[in-house]
């Protein structure tokens, strides 16, 4: 992919999580960063700041897209809606092998959000929701 000098956006991102045997938790984040779009896929790149630094790049196109996560861990995890697709998480040299049922994407302007399920050796690890907004910055 080359390098895309893009749109500066300002994100809310709210991620909602249910492992088996727990309660539903929310977090929300905002973050500053760019959108692309190329060949009819939209692209967001922007970083976390937590304890450390993660880049994250997501990609949406039609009914499909992925994560990519580059920090202490990598991910990347890929979307195809009503599919199970595979993806990895990789920390200090280990990877583990991951699966993602895709149930729900919905893209309008502005928003973004998935809703999946996420699996490591056929156990469901939990239901996973991302939700996306943002809006252009302009000065």
């Amino acid at each position: 992919m080359t390098e895309q000098a893009g749109i500066p956006i300002q994100l809310k991102i709210v991620s909602t999580f249910k492992h088996p045997g727990t309660k539903m938790t929310q977090d929300r984040t905002r973050a500053s960063g760019t959108m692309y779009h190329r060949e009819q896929k939209r692209f967001l790149r922007f970083e976390e700041v937590t304890e450390e630094v993660t880049q994250t790049l997501v990609k949406f196109e039609g009914s499909g897209g992925f994560i990519r996560r580059r920090g202490v861990a990598d991910m990347r995890i890929e979307f195809e809606l009503g599919r199970k697709t595979k993806g990895h998480y990789t920390m200090h040299g280990h990877t583990m092998p991951l699966e993602v049922f895709t149930n729900r994407i919905v893209h309008t302007e502005g928003h973004d959000l998935i809703e999946y399920s996420l699996y490591q050796d056929n156990q469901k690890m939990g239901d996973y929701t991302i939700d996306y907004h943002y809006t252009e910055v302009t000065e």
